[in-house]
């Protein structure tokens, strides 16, 4: 009985997470040093980059930097975010299971450079 349960329930979720939609995505992340106040970004398994970087102040009447009136300049690789982070290699974290095509089509529809 429990294991005809348990058996319905994988083979309910099984095919989402073998389904090829599915993947592992790296997570770079830079901690903050000297001036760099860090960054992360993501790498995708067929290369997609997602990056962004302040461009311009964004700060607000007292003088106090607010990233929501931050606009955003793109980074196109993870070499040009090292070089940017001054030559500094990132930490590297990996997650699995990511619905790749969701977060594909996310990208492709938030990539315009600003940041809310």
């Amino acid at each position: 009985m429990v294991v005809d349960k348990v058996s319905r329930k994988l083979n309910h979720f099984l095919p989402s997470l073998l389904c090829s939609d599915y993947g592992s995505v790296n997570v770079y992340i830079w901690e903050p040093h000297g001036n760099q106040v860090g960054h992360a970004s993501l790498g995708l398994p067929d290369g997609t980059y997602i990056s962004w970087w302040p461009a311009g102040k964004g700060k607000d009447d007292s003088g106090v930097l607010n990233w929501a009136l931050c606009t955003a300049t793109l980074s196109g690789s993870l070499q040009e975010d090292i070089v940017a982070e001054g030559n500094l290699s990132p930490q590297i974290f990996t997650i699995h299971n990511v619905n790749l095509r969701a977060l594909k089509e996310w990208w492709r529809k938030n990539n315009y450079g600003t940041y809310s």
